[in-house]
């Protein structure tokens, strides 16, 4: 910051530095080399509240940057770029063992926009995983894109205890509109391999995206309950535009209001359903119980000991 605010000659204390003078974009160091995400530095988890892991038992960890999808609402495009930079397998791998060596940690989230995109990186790196005998579980982002059950199984010899989907409908039109890349079928067949290697699917859910009827919200709660994952997230769409045409967030809002009646029947007789806004299975008082019980990682992988109304 304080290189920033000098006037030209161009910055040369701060190597590889991207700014703009007067709209025009300027770089301090070689304009033909490319960052490797292999040269940054590791984090400085140094300077973390010691809570992270007293409260919650949980680190991160990053594979690679960048989002080749297309999915309509996402901003990871926008921030990390459409290609993929992945880093080295091995010192994906050393980090994570490092990570899992230190006090209080329990758990490893890869915080990746997806991790198994693309597969063979994804592979690589529960590979150096098993060579190394890690015995710290983990979870991270999966699209059912590209999920078969050799990356399932080196997931769990890996020590993979779940995943996090973005499966957002269980109605084809809808996947198409927004672009996900996939349809129910691949996220069925990711369900059915996931059981079969015994990993937790956590399916998140969005409802009445732009374009989408009540019959289309009714299609995919059917989808849901056939579909029968480890647990789901039911959220509903809530639209930029409404800040700007009132009209709009008034009709919006009526259409919300149906579609959580909808969900919230339904929630009550799914064990695992979990709906933000309803408190269904989601409120702080029985995060804090959990917690007490002395359950770290993310807490969906705990909902079978949570009632209807979120308490344990």
């Amino acid at each position: 910051l304080d290189e920033l605010e000098r006037p030209e000659p161009p910055l040369h204390a701060v190597e590889r530095l991207s700014y703009r003078v007067d709209g025009n974009l300027r770089f301090s160091g070689d304009s033909g080399v490319k960052l490797r995400i292999d040269d940054l530095p590791r984090p400085d988890r140094s300077v973390l509240q010691r809570r992270y892991y007293t409260d919650y038992g949980i680190e991160s960890l990053q594979t690679k940057r960048g989002c080749p999808l297309h999915c309509t609402y996402c901003t990871y495009p926008l921030l990390e770029g459409s290609q993929s930079r992945m880093r080295n397998p091995a010192a994906v791998a050393d980090e994570f063992m490092a990570l899992g060596a230190r006090d209080g940690v329990e758990h490893v989230f890869i915080v990746d926009s997806v991790f198994n995109l693309p597969p063979r990186h994804a592979k690589a790196i529960c590979r150096e995983l098993v060579a190394r005998g890690n015995l710290t579980a983990w979870t991270s982002y999966i699209s059912p894109i590209a999920f078969d059950d050799e990356l399932a199984a080196l997931m769990v010899a890996a020590g993979a205890t779940g995943m996090e989907v973005g499966s957002d409908s269980g109605c084809d039109a809808v996947l198409d509109r927004l672009r996900k890349g996939f349809r129910t079928d691949k996220i069925s067949r990711l369900a059915g391999v996931a059981k079969t290697h015994g990993l937790k699917d956590f399916h998140s859910f969005i409802l009445g995206t732009s374009g989408e009827t009540m019959e289309d919200v009714e299609q995919t709660l059917n989808f849901v309950e056939d579909l029968d994952p480890f647990a789901a997230v039911m959220l509903v769409w809530v639209d930029d535009g409404e800040a700007l045409d009132p009209r709009l967030a008034l009709m919006r809002q009526d259409m919300r209001a149906e579609i959580y009646e909808r969900i919230g029947r339904r929630a009550q007789k799914q064990p695992r359903w979990v709906v933000p806004r309803l408190g269904i299975r989601c409120n702080p008082r029985s995060f804090a119980v959990l917690r007490k019980m002395g359950l770290r990682g993310p807490l969906w992988q705990h909902l079978d000991r949570v009632s209807a109304g979120g308490n344990p």
